[in-house]
């Protein structure tokens, strides 16, 4: 007997919200799917953006209607008959963990005999610093300098320069990922290099808009680029090279781990390195991503810390800066 469930939820952001370039999100609205099946059951979840012209009544819709046509649920079904996108990945999401019950293994046994690793590892991950006044973000980031990296949103309103300057100085021997949410123009990315250079920056990421992003190509520049709006699914991948250096996969794009898996190998041929990132969520959305950043290059997975509460359920753990899978803590 196969039930279901498909629900829209909220989860208040901590604070005064979270700031990029494009806005401020004051909750995480996500999709939660269930899925049951003899007893035994997973569980998803998924981000629409409006960036991406995703709502959560669309994609609550989209998975409704999957399940309504009564697809088997199988992953490679769902790989080849789902394109790409939010309401994919918490359907993968909830299939692995079912397949993975009915074996009678926790998602990490079931994930780790697939890929033949032996142990989850503990992994460090990058603090987000939401994009506010110079003194506030070098604030934040000191109260957070044990984490292996902090990034920070760059807003483009000028004071970028003052905001690095400000969070160097609190934490001058942290790495610094700058990201800016596609607000730079070829001229102020110019403009920024020696600001960059002087606070510790060593990764930059998507400096221009997606559809002008050309620009990039080709350019002798000493800090890599990261590609986000710009990297979606594999077919992306091609079309980076010669751009970017690092490709960040979020499952939310990819449409989920079944995915993602082989976007990090194909970005690996490709010679890009690997960024594991996630949206403002909680750690059910991040469960998944933490399996895939094992081995990646850099990892970004704090969504859930950017929440007021986690799920009182969370399966992973975040302390002094590292995440470790619950179960085997």
């Amino acid at each position: 007997m196969n039930n279901y469930k498909v629900e829209i939820q909220r989860f208040p952001i901590a604070g005064d919200g979270f700031t990029i370039s494009r806005e401020t999100k004051r909750d995480a609205d996500v999709v939660y799917v269930r899925l049951e099946r003899n007893g035994f059951s997973g569980e998803g979840e998924c981000v629409p953006l409006k960036r991406y012209h995703y709502t959560t009544q669309s994609v609550a819709a989209e998975i409704t209607t999957w399940l309504e046509e009564n697809h088997p649920w199988d992953r490679v079904h769902l790989m080849q008959n789902m394109k790409a996108g939010p309401a994919r990945f918490a359907l993968d999401t909830a299939m692995w963990q079912l397949e993975a019950a009915e074996q009678g293994k926790t998602f990490a046994q079931f994930f780790g005999g697939q890929y033949s690793i032996e142990k989850i590892q503990s992994l460090p991950t990058a603090f987000t610093l939401s994009g506010a006044a110079p003194e506030k973000m070098a604030a934040v980031a000191k109260a957070h300098g044990e984490f292996r990296w902090l990034k920070t949103k760059l807003m483009g309103d000028g004071l970028d320069a003052e905001r690095l300057a400000a969070i160097h100085h609190a934490v001058p021997e942290m790495e610094l990922m700058v990201d800016a949410n596609e607000a730079l123009t070829p001229e102020t990315l110019q403009a920024l290099l020696p600001i960059f250079q002087q606070n510790n920056v060593v990764l930059i990421e998507q400096p221009l808009p997606e559809n002008n992003d050309e620009a990039l190509r080709g350019l002798n520049f000493p800090i890599p680029f990261v590609a986000d709006e710009s990297c979606h699914d594999i077919l992306d991948l091609e079309k980076l090279a010669g751009k970017y250096q690092v490709a960040n996969i979020k499952l939310d794009k990819a449409g989920g781990l079944t995915h993602a898996l082989l976007m990090k190998q194909r970005a690996r041929e490709l010679g890009l390195q690997v960024m594991i990132g996630c949206m403002a969520s909680t750690s059910l959305s991040i469960l998944p991503a933490f399996f895939l950043a094992q081995q990646a290059d850099f990892i970004d997975l704090d969504g859930a810390l950017l929440l007021e509460q986690d799920r009182r359920e969370a399966k992973l753990n975040y302390t002094g800066g590292w995440i470790a899978y619950a179960e085997e803590a």
